[in-house]
Formats: C-alpha cells, structure tokens, sequence
C-alpha cells in the first residue's frame, strides 16, 4: 500500500511528484533539506484513498538521506489518543547519510491508537539544523 499525501511542515520538492515513490522504477521524489531547525520535516499519510487494514504492518522505503553523517533523520508515527509523534526506533538515525539508494525496512508500531479512520500518519524529520544542498530521496514508499 502506498502512500496518499506527503504533506510538507519544513522543506520543499526538489523534483519529482507524490506518484513517483508509488513503484519501484527510474523515477525518484527527493525534498529539500534546508538551513535551520529542522532541516526538513515531512508527514506520510496513509489510507485516503484505501484503508489501512492494521497497524501491524512494515514500513518499506527504497531512498536515501544525502546529506551529513552528522544529520539525524528519525521516523515518527501519530498516536491519534495521545496527540504525539512516537519514535518507531530507538536509534539515532533511522536513515543515516549515504552516498545512494539504500533499502529499509521498518515494523511500525502495533497499536490501535496510531490506525484512525483507515488511516496512519508517518513523519521523516531531520531533526538538527540543516544544510541547503542536502536531499531525501525516496524512490519506492510503501506498507506491507
């Protein structure tokens, strides 16, 4: 399942569109990192054009972070009952700096509380300052 809306809180589109991380092909969404705090802050929404069935899913990102191996970018989900993004690892960095495309894989956090009305929010934030030049790359996005 795919994602329905990248909703942009800090950052930009550097090039690419929402369609392009729907299949694993030549075409690549990558977004701005910029100067300040954060460097970017990005949301996924999943399940508004098809219900996500269970929280109990994977999350799958074919991408890269291009940027500082100093660069923190951590992976959030919302929890719809407390009002809060809760990391969905304890490390550091879920997408650490790399110099290309990097396969991950992520089991999302398991309870009814982060599944609203089919749907389940995703956040990809650098958290530290940031740097203009440095770029997400997101070639394939997807929960299995």
């Amino acid at each position: 399942m795919s994602y329905s809306t990248v909703a942009v809180t800090v950052g930009s589109v550097a090039s690419g569109a929402l369609e392009d991380t729907f299949a694993d092909d030549a075409n690549t969404l990558v977004l701005n990192e910029i100067t300040g705090t954060p460097g970017f802050d990005y949301t996924l929404v999943f399940g508004e054009d098809e219900p996500v069935p269970s929280p109990s899913l994977v999350l799958h990102i074919l991408g890269y972070y291009e940027g500082n191996p100093a660069h923190n970018v951590k992976l959030y989900q919302w929890d719809y009952t407390g009002s809060l993004w809760d990391a969905i690892t304890g490390s550091a960095a879920d997408l650490p700096d790399a110099a290309s495309e990097q396969s991950y894989s992520f089991t999302l956090l398991d309870y009814p509380k982060y599944l609203s009305g089919g749907q389940m929010r995703v956040r990809v934030i650098h958290n530290s300052s940031g740097s203009v030049g440095h770029y997400l790359h997101l070639q394939h996005v997807y929960l299995e």
